[in-house]
């Protein structure tokens, strides 16, 4: 387990030439929900950035309804 002030995040696309726009994502999920203590493993299956973040916030709200 990570400690609370950490995060890891994996990303595995197909598509080549979007880090900036990952690292955007990732970023912009960070200053929405803190998440830490967290692992991540993103595998995009061809998906836009913006419904990842979705499918992100959405795995912090079960988290923290379940908490």
């Amino acid at each position: 387990m990570l400690p609370d002030h950490e995060c890891q995040i994996e990303v595995v696309t197909a598509v080549t030439g979007f880090r900036a726009v990952w690292e955007a994502v990732i970023q912009d999920f960070f200053e929405r929900s803190s998440p830490g203590g967290l692992r991540f493993s993103i595998n995009d299956g061809g998906a836009r950035p913006d419904t990842v973040t979705l499918r992100l916030m959405q795995s912090v709200q079960l988290m923290e309804d379940k908490a």
